[in-house]
C-alpha cells in the first residue's frame, strides 16, 4: 500500500501573493506507487536541532551570514523527514508539510484522502489500519484550511507559509529592526513588535505540535511477494480442486486483482500475488483439456494429481521397464506402457522437470541498507520476478463440460502396485 497524493510537484507558494516571493515544495515524501518513503536530502533545522516530542522553538536571534555582502536566495520551503529525528509518522511532521502546499493543493489533498478512505474500507483489499491512519491526516488538513481563513490571519497567515530557516531569519531580521527603531521612532517599534510577536506565536505553535509526540496510526507492513517454492505450491494445490470451485477462485482473484491496481488505495505486490495465483489456475484448467482429449486420458489424469515429481520419475522407468520386457512377446501391453511412459513425459515437462536442466542457485543478494526510523515500510522479500502477460478475462479458457474434473485416485502409478493391468 502506498500514500500516494497529488501535489507532489513543485507548487508557487500561497505566500507569493503576499510578498515573500519564495518557492514551495509540496510534501514528496510519502511513499509512491513503486513502493516506498524516501527521506528528503535535506533536514528540518527544527528535527536536525531537536528529538522528535522534545523540540524547542527556535531560537529568536542570529540569522543567516551574508557572504561577499550580498543577501542569501530565499529558500525553499523544505519537505519531507529528517533522517535522525524526522519520522513518517509524526503527525507534527505532517502539519509541518502542510503548511508549505498551495491552498489548491491542500484541498487536492482533502479530496484525494477522502477518495483513498473510502477506497481503503471497502473491497476487497481493504485495509482498517490506513482508513484510520488518513482519517487522522484528513482532520490535520481540515485544521490547516480553517487556520488559513481565520480573517485576522494578518502577518501569522506569513509567517505560517515560512519553513524553520525562513522564519527564524524573519524573527532574527525583526528583532534587529525593532531594536533599531527603539531609540528613534516608538511608534514603528511597536508595530514592528506586533510583525514579531507574531512571528514567534508561529514558532511556538509548531514547538507545541512537536512536544506533544502525536503519532499516526503506523502504516501496515508491505504485502511480502510469493516465492518461487509459494507459488510452485500453488500450481500443485490448483491439482488438487475441482474445475468448478478453480473457476469460483478465478472470479475472486480477478475482483482482488482489480481493487488492488485501481483507485485512490493500491496494493502492488497483493496485485502482483493474486496475478500469479490466476496464471496458475489458468494453467491448470488449460492442462486438464489437453488431458481429457489425449489417448492415454485416464492414466494421464491419474499422474497430473501426483503431488512428488519424484514418483513419477520413478514410476516412469518402471513403466519402461515394462515396455521393454513385453516387447516381442505382449505387444498389446507393450504399446500400453509405451503410452504411460509417454504421458508421464508430458506430464513431467509440464512440470518443467527433466526438460531442462536445473537452473543454478541465484547469487546472494546484497545486504539490505540499515533502515532507520524514518523508513515508512520493511523492504519487501519475495520473488519480484518478470510478469508474464495476462489476458483480461478468462473467456479463452475451457468450458467446465464434465471433463476437466480428474478423476479419484484408485489406485497407485506403477505396474507393480496391484493395479488391474486390463485397465490400462
Amino acid at each position: 500500500m502506498h500514500d500516494v497524493h497529488p501535489g507532489g510537484q513543485v507548487e508557487a507558494r500561497r505566500d507569493a501573493r503576499l510578498g515573500l516571493g519564495t518557492l514551495l515544495l509540496s510534501p514528496s515524501s510519502m511513499p509512491n506507487r513503486a513502493g516506498h518513503h524516501h527521506p528528503a536530502a535535506k533536514t528540518h533545522p527544527k528535527h536536525a536541532k531537536h528529538p522528535t516530542g522534545a523540540a524547542k522553538a527556535p531560537a529568536a536571534h542570529g540569522g543567516k551570514p551574508q557572504v561577499d555582502g550580498k543577501k542569501p536566495a530565499p529558500q525553499p520551503f523544505k519537505s519531507g523527514f529528517d533522517p535522525h529525528h524526522g519520522h513518517p509518522d509524526s503527525a507534527a511532521q505532517y502539519q509541518y508539510n502542510l503548511r508549505g502546499l498551495t491552498d489548491d493543493a491542500l484541498d487536492r489533498r482533502q479530496q484525494w484522502l477522502e477518495r483513498r478512505i473510502k477506497d481503503a474500507g471497502t473491497g476487497p483489499t481493504a485495509d482498517q489500519a490506513y482508513v484510520e491512519r488518513n482519517q487522522e491526516q484528513l482532520k490535520l488538513v481540515k485544521a490547516e484550511q480553517a487556520a488559513r481563513k481565520k480573517p485576522a490571519s494578518g502577518e501569522a497567515g506569513k509567517d505560517r507559509g515560512l519553513d524553520n530557516e525562513a522564519l527564524s531569519d524573519r524573527v532574527a531580521k525583526l528583532t534587529r529592526l525593532r531594536d533599531a527603531q527603539a531609540a528613534v521612532d516608538p511608534a514603528a517599534a511597536k508595530a514592528t513588535q506586533k510583525k514579531l510577536d507574531a512571528a514567534q506565536a508561529e514558532q511556538a505553535a509548531r514547538a507545541a505540535e512537536e512536544a506533544k509526540g502525536t503519532q499516526l496510526t503506523r502504516r501496515p507492513a508491505a504485502t511480502a511477494l510469493l516465492t518461487p517454492d509459494q507459488k510452485k505450491d500453488l500450481k500443485v494445490g490448483a491439482r488438487t480442486q475441482s474445475a468448478e470451485k478453480l473457476k469460483a477462485r478465478l472470479e475472486e482473484l480477478r475482483a482482488t486483482n482489480t481493487d488492488a491496481t485501481r483507485g485512490a488505495f493500491q496494493n502492488e505486490n497483493q496485485g502482483k500475488n493474486a496475478r500469479s495465483e490466476i496464471r496458475a489456475i489458468r494453467a491448470e484448467l488449460k492442462a486438464r483439456q489437453e488431458i481429457s482429449k489425449g489417448p492415454d486420458a485416464k492414466f494421464a489424469a491419474k499422474i497430473h494429481r501426483e503431488k512428488d515429481d519424484a514418483k513419477l520419475t520413478d514410476a516412469r522407468a518402471k513403466w519402461e521397464q515394462v515396455a521393454t520386457a513385453a516387447a516381442g512377446v505382449d505387444p498389446q501391453t507393450a504399446k500400453l506402457a509405451k503410452q504411460h511412459v509417454a504421458s508421464i513425459d508430458a506430464e513431467l515437462k509440464r512440470r518443467g522437470v527433466g526438460s531442462t536442466p536445473p537452473a543454478s542457485p541465484p547469487p546472494e543478494a546484497p545486504e539490505a541498507p540499515a533502515t532507520g526510523p524514518e523508513s515508512s515500510e520493511p523492504v519487501v522479500t519475495g520473488d519480484p520476478g518478470v510478469e508474464e502477460p495476462l489476458p483480461e478475462t478468462d473467456e479463452d479458457l475451457p468450458v467446465d463440460d464434465g471433463t476437466l474434473d480428474l478423476p479419484e485416485d484408485d489406485g497407485g502409478i506403477l505396474p507393480d502396485e496391484g493395479l488391474d493391468q486390463a485397465s490400462y
